[in-house]
């Protein structure tokens, strides 16, 4: 018993000692340098610079050409036996693709601004 209260008392003297021994300074940072660090590390900004990733990667996606459709297909009714293949391809009129790019492309501009 006597021994743990020694170990005891040695213990809380040494964290004592160590907290007393230890001041605490501030860091000093000019405005610039935390607006910065701001930037660095706070996880906000950085989903800000995401959403500007995903709007652009949008604005390609939907500029790309439609993809072409394949089908086929085999009727067998007794003896006849007849095969069909379907390509179909749509084709986009009036300049719908540069108009999606454009409206993509201002998007993500859009959210640059507002990663920015």
């Amino acid at each position: 018993m006597r021994r743990w209260r020694l170990l005891t008392a040695a213990t809380a003297a040494a964290c004592g000692w160590g907290l007393a021994a230890t001041p605490a300074f501030g860091q000093t940072l000019t405005e610039q340098q935390a607006l910065e660090r701001l930037r660095r590390e706070h996880p906000y900004p950085e989903a800000l610079r995401l959403t500007a990733r995903e709007a652009a990667a949008g604005a390609r996606e939907r500029s790309a050409p439609p993809n072409p459709e394949v089908s086929y297909t085999r009727e067998d009714a007794g003896l006849d036996v007849e095969d069909f293949l379907l390509v179909s391809q749509d084709l986009p009129v009036r300049g719908r693709r540069r108009l999606l790019a454009e409206a993509g492309g201002r998007a993500a501009a859009a959210a640059e601004a507002r990663a920015g």
